[in-house]
């Protein structure tokens, strides 16, 4: 539609410690009486906060945000991630060119906190972005659980006498046709020892981010201690730390100095943060990725070597459809099975009686609109 306008939700106060939940703030009929897809949240933050000893980097200001769940209405949890976490899988799914950052909150007392913390749930880099947008009538809650000021501040600087608000905006899109869209999920895995990361996968990793989540102040620790790594269970190359950053720079478009030199825009930083030696990006959705894509293994072993401990991962999967959610959504709208498609990045079509039960699990389908 032309008018282009976010849903919002209602205000609530940020306390140290607890878990705010917002229900119900996006309609899913749309103005032009379509289904409203969500494409992005963002979570916003609004106040004073006092800042003492030395700046709080304004890379580190997501850590008010000690957990943040997105919900499905079946109970599938679409992101399960802190703040700090949130912003790096936000940069790499969106590129820092389309990331908003805060800028740094000098010392002084009611500094001014303007946070938009994205959660992209469309992925810009796949054919086609929108397969995992989330229909409104599928999303049951966003839920944040605020942090300490003693643990969300990093460096040296002390925090005290937060007065915060929290809302959360929806920027979306209208379908005159009901699709079972793609769903996928980001959290986070800690290793296993400080070198190895094993875990137990649910579908196809797109995504796995090497980082070391701590209160150094800008972003994170450096990562740069690492040499080399390899994903044992995907046959992949023992490669070096700076091979992984070549080809995520290569494929992102990251010059040498265009978001690796502190340049700022407005005010805020504007560093890609594979770029600062903060994530080691080994596995990535790759321009034009289709949601088939990736060998779906049962487990997931990376070894690593270097000097870096207490690092964690996170890790992104793209999940079988969720049977719940599918006859929740058949129940709503009184989708006839016959008039089923399957979306493609050329066109709509039956499923092929070829295609494997694997691409049945993750291709969004398409009905008609009634």
């Amino acid at each position: 539609m032309a008018q282009k306008f976010p849903f919002k939700s209602e205000q609530k106060p940020w306390a140290a410690g607890s878990t705010v939940e917002f229900f119900d703030f996006v309609p899913t009929r749309g103005p032009e009486g379509g289904r409203v897809v969500i494409d992005s949240l963002t979570l916003c933050l609004v106040g004073t906060l006092t800042v003492g000893t030395a700046e709080f980097d304004g890379r580190d200001v997501p850590r008010l945000f000690q957990n943040v769940v997105v919900e499905s209405r079946s109970g599938r949890q679409r992101r399960n991630l802190s703040g700090h976490k949130l912003r790096l899988a936000g940069i790499e799914a969106l590129g820092i060119e389309r990331w908003f950052e805060h800028g740094n909150v000098a010392v002084g007392a009611s500094q001014a906190i303007d946070l938009r913390l994205q959660v992209p749930l469309e992925q810009p880099h796949y054919k086609r972005p929108r397969d995992f947008s989330m229909p409104a009538d599928v999303l049951k809650k966003v839920s944040i659980t605020c942090n300490s000021l003693s643990s969300a501040a990093t460096g040296t600087a002390v925090l005290s006498a937060a007065s915060l608000q929290i809302y959360v905006l929806a920027s979306w899109h209208e379908e005159d046709s009901v699709e079972f869209k793609t769903e996928d999920r980001i959290t986070s895995v800690d290793f296993t020892s400080a070198n190895e990361l094993r875990f137990s996968t649910q579908g196809a990793v797109h995504g796995l981010l090497v980082h070391k989540e701590n209160t150094t102040a800008g972003g994170g620790a450096s990562v740069t201690g690492i040499v080399d790594g390899r994903i044992e269970d995907l046959g992949t190359p023992t490669l070096t730390r700076q091979d992984y950053v070549l080809e995520y720079s290569r494929d992102r478009a990251l010059g040498n100095t265009a978001y690796g030199d502190g340049g700022t825009l407005g005010g805020e930083r504007y560093l890609d943060p594979v770029r600062e030696g903060k994530v080691m990006p080994l596995i990535f959705a790759a321009q034009g990725a289709s949601v088939r894509d990736g060998r779906v293994v049962e487990t997931m072993k990376v070894t690593l070597s270097g000097s870096v401990s207490g690092l964690s991962a996170i890790v992104r999967e793209v999940l079988p459809h969720d049977q719940g959610t599918f006859n929740a959504t058949a129940a709503r709208f009184g989708v006839d099975a016959a008039t089923l498609r399957v979306k493609t990045a050329a066109k709509s079509k039956r499923a092929p009686a070829g295609w494997g039960s694997r691409d049945l699990s993750v291709l969004p389908f398409s009905a008609p609109l009634k």
